[in-house]
């Protein structure tokens, strides 16, 4: 055995030793101050996003609140969410159509929140139990025009598109408190010909069947409001007849 060729090997071993040695420290050091960087930039960024706050108005908050929503900045997002809920709920203005609207579209902001990221309750955030989800829909209704304009639209394609119809089926993948139909179900009914309407709610959530049950019964009540609604209408959830009106 060559000793000398030994000790040759057993050098250079340990010469990589102390090299992969020096370059692992030098690469934690490196991490670490990276890191430290990481932080001290996120802080510095925590502490902008916070100036921002404070200084922007109600509807600045809710656009960043959007914003921060769609892209998936949760913790940004939160932050806002709690800011908004502090602002709404001190008692301030509490008549104000603006900032009840304000409200339930913080409320929006939560849901999509917690429905795309975590399983967080309304509770958890302190959001008032009582909140009426009708009136919030109402209430976005009156103040912005854009919902009443698509309405409107949708539903004066549908009038023209079906004229002379006697039979019309509209599928809703998206009902909610199904605003847009009362206002297209008087139209039918007035027409001289009386088509029959057949309006199919679809479910893709068994949890969402209760509150679109109470849809279905709010639109059949609101058949007989006015009694001119008198015409061959029917509702439909999901597969489950409701009911028919003559």
């Amino acid at each position: 055995m060559d000793i000398s060729s030994m000790n040759q090997d057993s050098i250079m071993d340990l010469e990589s030793f102390l090299y992969m040695s020096e370059l692992s420290r030098h690469m934690n050091q490196e991490t670490q101050e990276n890191m430290s960087k990481l932080r001290e930039e996120n802080s510095m960024l925590k502490g902008i996003q916070e100036e921002l706050m404070e200084e922007s108005s109600l509807a600045d908050l809710l656009l960043m609140g959007a914003e921060a929503v769609e892209a998936q900045n949760w913790t940004f997002s939160s932050t806002i969410i709690l800011k908004l809920r502090d602002l709404l709920f001190e008692g301030e203005n509490e008549g104000n159509s603006f900032n009840r609207l304000a409200l339930f579209f913080t409320q929006g902001l939560h849901y999509r929140s917690i429905i795309t990221n975590t399983s967080e309750t309304m509770h958890e955030l302190g959001f008032k139990q009582t909140v009426d989800s009708i009136s919030a829909f109402h209430v976005m209704q009156e103040l912005s025009p854009y919902a009443k304009f698509a309405h409107f639209t949708a539903n004066q394609a549908i009038l023209e598109a079906t004229q002379g119809d006697q039979e019309i089926h509209i599928i809703d993948f998206d009902i909610l408190e199904g605003i847009q139909w009362p206002p297209l179900m008087a139209d039918l009914a007035m027409r001289k010909n009386h088509a029959s309407l057949k309006l199919t709610a679809m479910i893709s959530d068994q949890q969402d069947a209760a509150a679109i049950q109470q849809t279905g019964r709010r639109l059949k009540d609101q058949l007989y409001d006015p009694p001119a609604l008198h015409a061959r209408q029917m509702l439909f959830i999901g597969q489950d007849f409701l009911g028919r009106y003559e």
